[in-house]
């Protein structure tokens, strides 16, 4: 795994464990085909996805009932996605609102 497939996945899991406020009872990490290779080395619970990108990663962090899913694509920094009990707060095409 290169030193970007770390940062997606571990940038993924913060993102999602601060938009959830609480300490995770369940985590699922959902990655394209080359990231899945490496990381079965060192994660078990893994998915396998294919929508055509490279560099795909998806954290989804359980705590009771509410959730949070993070997706960064293409590198490592590009969040795409994030969704908190099925509210979209952040979406590439709809950049977060920002307090002023």
């Amino acid at each position: 795994m290169t030193a970007n497939e770390y940062l997606a996945l571990t940038r993924a899991a913060a993102k999602a464990g601060e938009v959830l406020g609480a300490r995770p009872d369940r985590v699922i990490v959902r990655a394209s085909a080359g990231i899945i290779r490496n990381l079965q080395s060192v994660v078990q619970d893994t998915e396998y996805m294919d929508e055509g990108n490279e560099f795909d990663v998806i954290v989804i962090l359980y705590a009771g009932d509410s959730y949070v899913k993070v997706r960064i694509t293409d590198h490592d920094t590009n969040v795409v996605w994030v969704e908190k009990d099925g509210e979209v707060l952040e979406a590439a095409d709809r950049p977060a609102e920002t307090s002023q």
